[in-house]
């Protein structure tokens, strides 16, 4: 198998993380019936010049070196057009029809499609509890509503969030990695009331693959070939990898390097939540087939009453704010007042984005090869040219400083623990927040649950028998709970380092004593520091065995593991010495070697004090950072003695690693 660069890979593993993340929510979303008569024509050429237009623009073109765009109305194709190169180097142009483009979590769609066709059937029941249908796999649950199948695909199963791991991307294009034993290694324990919150759910749309296959006796790529792919005459479609691809497939782009990205698998070899390959002409088929009752061309592909449930949104945290369908999803942007479902994917490459205005009978594709990608651009340019709304005017409430001290407090991401919201009541109808990684703003009230800043951008919360417990507010991915956090017996609101302790208990990365003290001033242990990191930013733990002789019975051996893994630890010893004090040159290693794999480089600072060479730059750029707590004080002249060879302190290392997962510290 190949190796692979590790910084390449949690690159990778960041993207699948973040897809469709950090999105505003601005504008108005209206919550409308969907069986209005379309009363809208976009004309072809005046569609053509605004498309050639958008994509003549070099920052445009800066982030798809590639591109393909598709617009069908009813049941005709308006536009299906390749823009920029599908390869760079060898100058070979985008075709409509034949280049494929990877379109990641578009492929849930497709999968939430296949599903709802054995609903169809009468061989499945969205009400039914998804346990009839794997009965060998045993999870937790203690709640006494069940997942249901439609917890599947509305993304609020109430599962513990499950992500990428590092060998989930990987190099071997011979070895085929079956659903069902991936789903078994992985499954996870359910944590919140089914149906009650909206988390984005990979493993879920997954699972949904494997339903399938359970049901059916088929492949899960089989099934879609046969039953989805062939009915649309999607005839350049495909949800396994093969080398015979690779003629057709767009080279992906690294967005900051600008340089090709190689070619990779994936785990589980046909990934029902994004392992699709496309092309422009392929998606005007779907499209044509959701925008006219199921059909292509006098064939159906699901009822009529499927596709409006794959239409009608169903989970929302405000009636004015929904969040998703059986298969698409509320918009990035809300900037315009059209009944909109929307599907983005963004995968190691490649960036895509499908949506339908089902009123109007209109469908717009977009894919091209470079994460991130310019979809949300050219969704706001393209609602705001065929769809524009006039401005928003909002009426102001104001509400006293103590009756809006109920939405006060610390609000957790459900999917993206590092994601914070603090929230503070200011008073006549205003509060402020301060989110750990887009910062602090001011909101003003303009619902009873609805808050709106300047910009016109929404802070949503969510209400339960009079108390607040969710809020929704920077993107599309998931809810934020509100956390409730003891303090611990010996930290103080007025301990120097009370706000970094108190940013890691919010991620639950650290423990009370028996007694319930923190003990700030002991010396923390090399395996708690390594357990603390990784807990606080959200890494996945691996599964492989332990490779250090005296890890392999103790709690932290999946941390250990996947911090060698990650190159977080370096050793080459046989042992790791868990239980061994750690000096904050250490410390600093592990955390310099987690921020260089997300891209940070070396930095360079003025030290004073003694540390041993092999430590210099990762001493360098903590100090740089300034990543470290009031233990630590700069000279005039700017130089720091890091104490480097001391042994860490416990609340030293709060104010390490707390400082790394946010901005307001």
């Amino acid at each position: 198998m190949r190796r692979w660069n590790k910084a390449f890979l949690f690159i990778i593993l960041l993207t699948f993380i973040f897809s469709t993340l950090i999105f505003p929510l601005s504008t108005k979303a209206n919550v409308i019936e969907v069986n209005k008569e379309a009363n809208v024509n976009i004309d072809r050429d005046e569609l053509v010049k605004f498309v050639d237009d958008f994509f003549s623009n070099e920052q445009v073109q800066r982030s798809a070196p590639g591109a393909v765009v598709t617009v069908v109305q009813g049941d005709q194709v308006l536009l299906n057009k390749g823009y920029g190169y599908a390869d760079v180097e060898k100058k070979t142009a985008v075709n409509p029809d034949e280049t494929l483009f990877r379109v990641g979590s578009v492929t849930k769609t497709f999968t939430a499609m296949a599903l709802l066709q054995l609903v169809d059937q009468g061989k499945v029941d969205l009400e039914e509890d998804i346990r009839t249908y794997f009965p060998e796999i045993k999870f937790k649950n203690p709640f006494k509503e069940p997942v249901r199948v439609k917890h599947l695909i509305l993304h609020n199963t109430g599962f513990e969030p499950r992500e990428v791991k590092i060998d989930d991307i990987h190099g071997d294009f011979e070895t085929y990695y079956p659903l069902e034993d991936y789903v078994k290694e992985n499954f996870p324990p359910v944590i919140r009331k089914p149906g009650t919150s909206y988390m984005y759910d990979n493993f879920a749309s997954l699972l949904q693959g494997y339903l399938i296959e359970k049901v059916t006796g088929k492949r899960y790529e089989d099934y879609m070939k046969e039953n989805v792919f062939s009915i649309l005459e999607m005839n350049h479609s495909y949800t396994v990898f093969s080398p015979d691809l690779l003629k057709s497939l767009a080279t992906g782009y690294d967005p900051v390097s600008g340089k090709p990205m190689p070619v990779y698998n994936v785990k589980p070899t046909n990934l029902p939540d994004g392992g699709m390959f496309t092309t422009g002409g392929d998606m005007a088929k779907f499209m044509i087939a959701q925008l006219n009752s199921g059909t292509y061309k006098g064939k159906s592909v699901l009822s009529e009453k499927n596709i409006q449930l794959m239409h009608k949104y169903q989970q929302m945290i405000h009636p004015k704010f929904p969040d998703t369908t059986l298969g698409f999803e509320a918009p990035y942007s809300l900037i315009s007042n059209e009944y909109v479902v929307n599907k983005g994917g963004d995968i190691p490459g490649f960036s895509s984005d499908v949506w339908l205005v089902p009123n109007k009978k209109i469908g717009v594709f977009l894919s091209g090869n470079m994460m991130g990608g310019p979809r949300l651009e050219f969704y706001n340019a393209f609602m705001t040219k065929f769809f524009p709304q006039e401005g928003t005017k909002y009426q102001y409430l104001k509400t006293s400083k103590k009756k809006l001290e109920k939405f006060a407090g610390f609000y957790r991401d459900l999917r993206i623990k590092t994601f914070v919201t603090e929230v503070k009541s200011v008073g006549n109808g205003q509060i402020q927040i301060a989110h750990s990684v887009l910062g602090k703003n001011t909101f003003r009230q303009i619902e009873p649950l609805v808050f709106v800043d300047k910009n016109g951008e929404y802070l949503i919360f969510h209400e339960t028998k009079g108390k607040i417990d969710y809020l929704k507010y920077g993107g599309d991915v998931s809810y934020a709970e509100k956390r409730f956090i003891k303090p611990f017996k010996d930290v103080s609101t007025k301990d120097p380092y009370s706000k970094y302790i108190q940013t890691l208990q919010i991620q639950d990365a650290l423990e009370a004593k028996k007694d319930g003290t923190f003990g700030g001033k002991e010396s923390i242990k090399r395996a708690e520091f390594l357990t603390v990191l990784l807990t606080a930013t959200n890494i996945q733990l691996s599964n492989n065995p332990v490779r250090f002789t005296d890890m392999k019975n103790h709690k932290a051996k999946a941390v250990v593991q996947t911090a060698v893994e990650y190159g977080i630890v370096t050793s080459t010893s046989k042992t790791f010495k868990p239980n061994a004090t750690i000096t904050r040159q250490e410390a600093a290693s592990y955390v310099y070697r987690v921020l260089a794999l997300s891209g940070v480089q070396p930095m360079d600072a003025k030290l004073s004090g003694s540390t041993d060479k092999w430590a210099l730059d990762s001493v360098k750029t903590i100090v740089a950072l300034r990543l470290y707590g009031p233990e630590i004080k700069p000279k005039k002249d700017g130089t720091v003695n890091y104490q480097s060879k001391k042994i860490m302190k416990r609340q030293e290392a709060a104010a390490l690693i707390a400082k790394i997962i946010n901005v307001n510290l």
